[in-house]
């Protein structure tokens, strides 16, 4: 990015932060069905592992992790860490940390973008420039959705700020907007993983800009606040799907060439033996990550089960090779698999198990590029799978009653 500014040496050092630590509202996070990104799982979810496009170097322990409650407090309350107190305090009370809370975030914003010198000509711009170079740096997929345009960064950013403090001081009045800005987001490409750096890109540039002025309060009010309204906007985005022709070209075209990775990994596992020991293993590592599931497969004899198995993920490969057509593809198989007890916990199995048996037969060939691929795409078509699961439940469920209301 042209004009981008790089903090001087003598800029405060960031070595993490409670963001990236605790993964923005990770707990509750649903799988946004267009990217399939999504936060690691909940206790009663198992996720097919965490992806994040935020390299292990930037997330290093940190000082700052230990003041954070991000991961606990934005996933149980709307108000992230305000009205969880609930009956405990007053409204009077509420009003009061709402404001104490707004009144925080806009003190430090204006001391982020205050003038420091007389070469921070435009601090606005100054800023802006920071924040989006060190998300570019930690998750490079922003750059296809926000590219060059300072217009569309400076409108994210501002927007990203008008929310917060909607969130804190009117959170119903946020609540109305999110629906359209959850659609907006979708429609540009946006996932959780981008949020969660978005975040902790957003806290290194205020932590930078106001050096000694930074403290734990500071940091608390930022990481919970922004992580409420990225919880709020990321569960919405979960119940969202677009058109076919909807979906961002370069999406499309970072899951073709994951779809290439893929295939090579499959054949390179399967090619020694005709898959035997992947088969074998993902079975048996199946009936331990979820004995439901494999029960589906105990009619079969042993070979009928490794062609069921096979045929799973050859379908899998074949569904994830044109992302446009995914929704249209699952549809029949939704329904046949809902009519075999099959639930969207068992389908995380599923990716589970088998991402787990690749790295076991594969060993350091199965790296963790692409593992984060297997991931990734797998839960592209997960949550695709589950979303046509559960409407085929509810179309089943509601025919069955209109045929009681007739009967």
């Amino acid at each position: 990015m042209s004009g981008t500014h790089t903090p001087s040496a003598a800029t405060p050092a960031v070595s993490g932060c409670p963001v990236m630590h605790h993964g923005m509202s990770r707990g509750n996070m649903a799988v946004c069905p267009v990217t399939g990104m999504s936060a690691p799982p909940t206790p009663n979810r198992s996720r097919s592992g965490s992806i994040s496009s935020v390299s292990s170097s930037t997330s290093q322990s940190s000082a700052l992790s230990a003041h954070s409650a991000l991961s606990s407090r934005s996933t149980t309350s709307s108000m992230s860490g305000i009205s969880d107190l609930g009956p405990m305090l007053s409204s009077q009370m509420l009003d009061l940390l709402r404001h104490e809370t707004r009144d925080a975030i806009q003190s430090s914003w204006a001391l982020a973008i205050q003038k420091h010198d007389d070469h921070d000509v435009t601090p606005v711009a100054t800023f802006v420039n920071i924040l989006f170079a060190k998300l570019f740096e930690v998750c490079p997929e922003t750059r296809l959705v926000f590219g060059h345009d300072m217009v569309r960064q400076g409108k994210s950013l501002s927007s990203i700020l008008t929310g917060m403090l909607e969130f804190v001081v009117h959170p119903k009045k946020l609540q109305s907007q999110v629906k359209r800005l959850a659609h907006m987001h979708v429609g540009l490409g946006v996932t959780p993983d981008m949020f969660e750096a978005f975040g902790f890109s957003l806290l290194y540039t205020i932590r930078v800009r106001i050096g000694s002025a930074w403290n734990q309060q500071i940091e608390r009010v930022w990481v919970d606040t922004y992580g409420g309204v990225s919880n709020i906007l990321s569960q919405h985005m979960s119940h969202i799907t677009l058109d076919a022709n909807d979906i961002p070209s370069w999406m499309v075209s970072r899951y073709l060439e994951h779809h290439a990775v893929m295939m090579a990994t499959w054949k390179e596992a399967t090619d020694a033996d005709s898959g035997e020991r992947v088969l074998n293993g993902f079975f048996t590592r199946l009936q331990v990550n979820d004995p439901q599931a494999s029960h589906i497969y105990e009619t079969a004899d042993a070979r009928m089960r490794k062609v069921i198995i096979w045929s799973a993920v050859t379908k899998i490969l074949d569904c994830l090779e044109n992302p446009r057509s995914l929704r249209k593809e699952l549809k029949p198989l939704a329904q046949s698999h809902a009519h075999m007890g099959v639930t969207p916990q068992m389908i995380d199995a599923f990716g589970t198990s088998l991402c787990a048996v690749l790295k076991e037969v594969l060993q350091e060939k199965y790296t963790t590029e692409v593992d984060v691929v297997w991931r990734r795409c797998f839960r592209l078509f997960a949550a695709q799978f589950s979303l046509s699961l559960e409407r085929y439940s509810k179309s089943k469920n509601k025919n069955g009653k209109q045929a009681c209301v007739i009967s």
